[in-house]
Order: C-alpha cells, then sequence, then structure tokens
C-alpha cells in the first residue's frame, strides 16, 4: 500500500528538545512531532522537555508526511479517547456512511467499526498516554468509539480523512491515507462520495476537485482539514486547511451554515482564494438584517473570535482564556430579524451588547452566555428569528491603563529584522505620558497612513499562491505578505487579516495587551458572513474590570470597515426604524480621530530617540566583519554613547586614536 519515499534508518535530523537546538536520529524513541497543536495542551512540562521535535520550523506538509512513512510518529499514537462529541446529525448522509464502511470492512474489518453515522461536526475527548496528562479535546474528521464509525461530510468526501481514525501508526497512517486516496480515483466508493459531495462547484480548470487536492495532499503540497471551521478571512467560509489546499467552496446553504458556528482557531489564509468572489456574489441562505442600519464603534464589531497566543510552527492563532467585558447600563437598542441555521449557533452580539429578547418562530427560545461570555443557542433546525440587543455604555477611555496579568496579550509574534525601521521607529516615536488609548489610536492611524489596502491576492489566486511561497519561513506569512507588497509610496498593502495583525504587533510592542479579533460588522443593515478581522486593545478600568477596545486599520477616514466586495443583503427584511435605537456618539471617536478642543490641537512633534534600531544593526555587521562579535559590556558602552555626551566623547575619542594596520 504504501508509496511514499522514506528516509533511511538512523538518518540524522535536526531537532528541539527542551527549548534548545540538538540531533536525533530515525527511530530513537524520543523522536515525536509535537501536533497536532490541540493535543499539546495534554503534555505537562516534563514530557513536553523530554522529546525531541524534528525540524519544526522547517517542517512543511511534504516534509511531515516524510516524516510520517519513515515511521517518526506525532502526539496521534498517544491519544486515549473517553469520549465522543459529534454534533448535529445528519441523517440524510447515514446510507453513504453505512455504503463507506460497508466498502472498507472487507479488508479493514472491524477496524471500521459494525455501523457508520454522519454527522456536522465531530470532537473526540480524552487523554494522552503520559504519567501526568491533562484532558484534552480535539475536532476530527472521523473516528471510531464502541463499534460505531463517526463520519463528517468532509470525511465522506474524501475518505483519506479516516487514516488517523484507523490507525495511529505512522506508516500504517500514511499507507491508508494512500490506498483510501487510490479507492477514491477509482470510485470504489462512488455512491458514499456522491451523496456527500452533492452539487459541490469545482474550481476553474480542475478534474473532480476533491480527488485531485487530496492527491495534492498526500503528495505533501498541504495539509489535511479540519471540521472544526477554523476562521479564514476574505474567502467563502470553509475549514481553513480546505482554504490552504485551494479546496473548492462548499455548496449553497451548507456554507452559509458556518457563518454562525463557533470556531475554534485562526488560520492563515495565503494561497486559498479560488472561488471567493464568486461565492461573495450570491445572495446567503441565512442572515440577519438590523436597525439602525449603521452603528458606531466600538458597537460596530461583533465578534465569533478573539485570539492571543500565535502558533509560529503552524501560523494559527489560538483562542484567548479572557472573558468579554459586561456591558452595563443602557445606550442603545439594535433589533435584528432574519433566518438562522440549525445547530449550536453564536449570535452576532456587538461589543458592550447584551440580547434581551429573542424569538424563533412563534415563540421564545433559551439562550446562554458562555464563561467567555459569547451568545449561543441551539436549534434543532433552521428558522425564522428576531432578536433585540441591548448596549451598554462606552467606559471611560482617558482613564483606562493597560490590562493587568494578559501576559499572552503581550508577547511578540514578529523579530525586529522583519520589520521596517520606520514601522519599528513609530512605536518609539509615542510619548509614555499619553494616555493608553491615545497611543493606541496613533499606531493605527500610522498603519491607516503608511499602508495600504489591497485584495489583489483575494480577487486572483495566483497572487495569492506567490505569496504563500515568497512568505514561507517567515515568523507571520500575513505580516511577510503585507510588506512584500510595499512600494515607493507605501510599506505594504494588504487587507483586513495583514493590516490588523500588524497593528497588533505594535500595540503589544508599545507595552498595550491586545487580541486578533474576527467576526461581523454592523454596517449597512445586513450581515451574514463574519468576514472581518480587527486588533483588540486590552484596558482596564480604575477597579480591574476589563475594557476592550476595537483597533481596526482597516477602515475609511470615517470609520467605515473595509470589506471589498460586500456580500449583498439576504432576502430578509429589517425590522422597523422606531424598533431600534442608536447609542450617542462617544468622545473618543475609535473611527477617526478624537473629539474634543484638547485633542484637536496640533501636538508637536515628539522628538526622535537615538536611533538604537541602526545601532544594532551596525554592530551586528562590524561583530560579523571582524569575526570578534562585540561583548555585553562593549554594547552597553556603546549604547551609553547615545545619550551620555561624556561617554559619547570619550568613545569618539578612543576611535580617533586608534591605530588600524
Amino acid at each position: 500500500l504504501a508509496r511514499a519515499e522514506r528516509l533511511p534508518p538512523g538518518s540524522a535530523l535536526a531537532v528541539a528538545r527542551g527549548g534548545s537546538t540538538d540531533l536525533a536520529r530515525v527511530g530513537d524513541a524520543d523522536l515525536r512531532m509535537l501536533e497536532p497543536a490541540a493535543l499539546l495542551d495534554g503534555l505537562d512540562e516534563r514530557s513536553l522537555a523530554s522529546l525531541a521535535d524534528p525540524m519544526p520550523t522547517d517542517r512543511d506538509p511534504g516534509l511531515r508526511s516524510l516524516l510520517l512513512a519513515s515511521g517518526v510518529p506525532d502526539l496521534w499514537p498517544l491519544l486515549e479517547v473517553r469520549e465522543v462529541l459529534p454534533g448535529p446529525p445528519r441523517a440524510e448522509l447515514d446510507e453513504g456512511a453505512e455504503s463507506l464502511r460497508a466498502g472498507l470492512a472487507p479488508v479493514l474489518g472491524d477496524r471500521v467499526g459494525r455501523r457508520a453515522r454522519a454527522y456536522d461536526g465531530l470532537a473526540v475527548r480524552g487523554a494522552l498516554r503520559l504519567e501526568r496528562a491533562e484532558e484534552v479535546t480535539l475536532t476530527v474528521d472521523a473516528w471510531v468509539h464502541r463499534g460505531t464509525l463517526y463520519l463528517t461530510p468532509a470525511a465522506l468526501r474524501a475518505p483519506a480523512l479516516l487514516a488517523p481514525a484507523l490507525s495511529p501508526a505512522p506508516e500504517a497512517r500514511s499507507a491508508l491515507a494512500s490506498w483510501l486516496d487510490e479507492g477514491a480515483r477509482e470510485k470504489r466508493w462512488e455512491k458514499p462520495l456522491r451523496s456527500a459531495r452533492g452539487s459541490e462547484p469545482r474550481a476553474p480548470g480542475e478534474s473532480p476537485g476533491m480527488f485531485s487536492r487530496l492527491r495534492r495532499w498526500l503528495a505533501g503540497e498541504a495539509a489535511p482539514s479540519a471540521p472544526s471551521s477554523p476562521v479564514v478571512l476574505g474567502t467563502p467560509t470553509m475549514d481553513a486547511a480546505s482554504a490552504r489546499r485551494g479546496s473548492s467552496i462548499v455548496p449553497g446553504a451548507e456554507r452559509d451554515a458556518t457563518f454562525f458556528r463557533p470556531t475554534a482557531e485562526l488560520a492563515e489564509q495565503l494561497g486559498g482564494g479560488e472561488g471567493w468572489l464568486e461565492a461573495r456574489a450570491k445572495t446567503p441562505t441565512y442572515g440577519l438584517a438590523f436597525t439602525p442600519s449603521r452603528i458606531e464603534a466600538p458597537w460596530t464589531y461583533a465578534p465569533n473570535l478573539a485570539v492571543a497566543r500565535f502558533d509560529r510552527r503552524g501560523q494559527r492563532w489560538e483562542p484567548t482564556t479572557l472573558a468579554r467585558p459586561e456591558p452595563q447600563g443602557d445606550a442603545g437598542v439594535i433589533a435584528m430579524r432574519g433566518r438562522l441555521p440549525a445547530g449550536e449557533i453564536l449570535l452576532p452580539v456587538p461589543l458592550y451588547g447584551r440580547v434581551s429578547e429573542l424569538r424563533v418562530g412563534r415563540g421564545d427560545v433559551d439562550v446562554r452566555v458562555t464563561a467567555r461570555g459569547a451568545t449561543v443557542l441551539r436549534l434543532e433546525a433552521s428558522a425564522e428569528v428576531r432578536m433585540r440587543i441591548r448596549l451598554g455604555r462606552v467606559p471611560d477611555l482617558d482613564r483606562a491603563r493597560p490590562l493587568r496579568d494578559a501576559d499572552d496579550a503581550l508577547a511578540s509574534f514578529v523579530p525586529d529584522d522583519e520589520l521596517p525601521d520606520e514601522t519599528r521607529e513609530a512605536v518609539l516615536d509615542l510619548d509614555p505620558h499619553d494616555a493608553p488609548i491615545a497611543r493606541a489610536l496613533a499606531l493605527r492611524d500610522f498603519v491607516r497612513e503608511r499602508y495600504r489596502y489591497d485584495p489583489s491576492y483575494l480577487e486572483d489566486p495566483s497572487v495569492g499562491r506567490w505569496l504563500a511561497r515568497v512568505t514561507h519561513g517567515r515568523a507571520n506569512v500575513h505580516v511577510a505578505a503585507l510588506h512584500a507588497a510595499g512600494d515607493a509610496t507605501h510599506l505594504g498593502a494588504g487587507v483586513c487579516y495583514e493590516l490588523n495583525v500588524l497593528a497588533c504587533e505594535l500595540l503589544r510592542r508599545a507595552g498595550i495587551p491586545a487580541l486578533v479579533a474576527t467576526g461581523w460588522v454592523l454596517d449597512g443593515g445586513a450581515l451574514s458572513e463574519p468576514d472581518h478581522l480587527w486588533a483588540m486593545a486590552l484596558l482596564e478600568d480604575d477597579a480591574g474590570a476589563p475594557i476592550w477596545v476595537p483597533i481596526d486599520a482597516s477602515t475609511t477616514r470615517d470609520g467605515r470597515p473595509l470589506r471589498i466586495p460586500r456580500r449583498p443583503p439576504g432576502r430578509f427584511r429589517a425590522p422597523s426604524d422606531q424598533e431600534g435605537k442608536a447609542p450617542p456618539p462617544t468622545r473618543w471617536d475609535l473611527g477617526s480621530p478624537p473629539r474634543g478642543a484638547a485633542e484637536a490641537k496640533a501636538k508637536p512633534k515628539r522628538k526622535r530617540p537615538p536611533p538604537r534600531v541602526e545601532l544594532i544593526k551596525v554592530l551586528h555587521h562590524l561583530g560579523v566583519l571582524a569575526g570578534r562579535p562585540l561583548g555585553p559590556e562593549e554594547r552597553a558602552e556603546v549604547e551609553r554613547s547615545l545619550t551620555d555626551p561624556k561617554a559619547a566623547a570619550a568613545l569618539l575619542d578612543r576611535l580617533r586614536g586608534r591605530k588600524v594596520d
């Protein structure tokens, strides 16, 4: 079954072990790929430090497949599943699921269970087989548990995605994936594939889309999919891995139903734009119309996901554990009406808002607010809904200070050498005596002025593929793509993803904790796809209560979020104007410069600080050139000369008096 190339036993590999670089050989007991990332939560520090992770910074999907075929395991073999957590049942796909199981059973026997069921989303809960293991929950495409083969529509369309469920052993999993893919190409299980695929459109110029894309994955050109629908901005809603493979979009209502599903992480989106323009031109099946048709910031923004920690290896953002601020007081009302899909639904509640009334069909329904402040409900079938959201007052931003105990939201994720000098200096130019909100808005305005909004890589997939190639291996591929598009006028160009991820990095460098958030914007009277991304400054009031402030560098001058092109409104009639009430403007207009005479005065430009960035570059160059890097004491002496006149004079005297051979 196995056709993949293998590394010979004993081949030497560079590994990361306990925070340092080392060498290990294929076959060593401690050699293990530390993925999938969701299982890392099940490792304690001692276990993590004892494992040798092969080539983590260079491990692209092709190398990952090669390592698996060579017997190098990942974390899958350690997972002991105790419970399966299926999503909403897909009874119309059960016949296809059973047909697939029956087709596999003559070869795989009981490994595919005794019955099969289809579900719209699937997760498993368990622990790693270690001495001190934490409980983990992981989204999967398929699993076999207590005689039942659980399948998602993605696994029915691409049977190779069953491989992790059928065998955790690396060589066997690689061989099974190849065999399952071969069977799919030969249409051995055409009935289940046809029932799941339906009328799925194909990307222009591709043969039966899913199979050709799966072959590219097995050849090492992309990563396997996950049904948890990580957010991919600017492309048709799909799972992030399918977006990276260039997957065809999911058809019609099935795609639109994902707009309101909870999401697990934020993935990168370069190279996955095939078909997105066509998808955005279609009228959505599900969505909401609302009044007032435009709401000012911060109420403009309704997050569906807020992320804090960036995983460079997987180019993914993981959700924050921080809870949204609770709304206080009454500032206005938003009325919404439309249609929502079946399943667990995440409601588009704006910042500082709370659902005060919700009716489904002709009756009321219970909603719940999660520990992190999200508002969710569960529908057994798609339904018409009416909803009222009360908006709380915006806290006092003038006296707000940076949120304490938010270390994950302060960690830089882009090294100095991957940012232009002017961008780093924008942080150094800030006046530390200014209020944090003033510094945050100054950084937002810097990004708006020195960078350009440009959706080219979404409109032309070949541009996205080129950017994916030239940014491979960089700390954050979206920040790298932003600067790869720079020109004589602007430092870079990109869409909301790139511009606001950079804004998040600059906020953190300025000592202001910041998240990256995705979700809906309440602008234009209708919403469906959560297609915008922004940075979120984290502040707190005198009592320590959190204050979340959207910082959006991807807006027009009057604060309207840029989304090109906008989706057409759904066929939903907006509530009457009398049902909504716009909140009064805030003193700090978060879409444009602050109001008020004091803020309107032209502020003298702050004296530029000493050129430490340039100095570090010069010292590094001199050390390399001379073959003798400067020590800490020498470097400290040179840095003192930037601010201390006596130290500067002493250094100049030494340079002038030194004899050179």
